[in-house]
């Protein structure tokens, strides 16, 4: 959306010189090129202050849109039981899994799937959420898992070969408890 506003903005700017060169008004393009330039700039700060919120499902939403690259139309959600409960699994193009409650009122948990070491260190620094040295060794390991728990969120990696990770972040207590017993 912002790259097609973008767009129009230099195709305003571009139709002005076009008509300043042949004498005819350019004022009113360059008012449009000057409001498609504003639109831009709010569309950009307001991507730039989207976080992984686990009390807003909508903003988490936009931001892994935002982070993937994915488009509205790419996500596909399902309904999942896990260990008796009930919940909504949005699958973001197959590149990643949020995971809320039923009445869509909290994040329990992300998962990222086979994403690069640096980009499950840029995930974890979005989070605010320390990055060991345990963590790092995990990584370049290339194989393992590490699970951690800091400030209320859990975070579980299964390192494999060629750079390909999982990463889930785990906001809810009881889906980390179940992660405990596991690993």
């Amino acid at each position: 959306m912002r790259h097609v506003i973008r767009l129009l903005t230099i195709l305003f700017v571009g139709i002005a010189l076009y008509s300043k060169i042949i004498d005819r008004p350019v004022q009113p393009w360059l008012i449009a090129a000057g409001i498609t330039f504003i639109v831009s700039l709010g569309l950009t700060l307001i991507a730039d202050n989207l976080s992984y919120n686990p009390d807003g499902p909508k903003e988490t939403s936009y931001k892994l849109m935002q982070v993937l690259e994915v488009e509205p139309d790419e996500i596909t959600v399902s309904y999942t039981a896990y260990f008796g409960e009930f919940y909504k699994d949005y699958n973001f193009d197959k590149k990643a899994r949020m995971r809320v409650n039923n009445d869509e009122s909290k994040v329990l948990d992300i998962c990222f799937f086979d994403i690069g070491d640096e980009s499950v260190i840029e995930v974890l620094n979005d989070l605010n959420y320390p990055v060991s040295n345990q963590l790092i060794e995990s990584l370049e390991q290339d194989k393992g898992v590490l699970l951690n728990k800091e400030k209320e969120v859990g975070v579980l990696i299964r390192s494999r070969p060629f750079d390909k990770n999982d990463l889930k972040i785990i906001y809810d207590p009881q889906l980390y408890e179940i992660e405990e017993k596991f690993y």
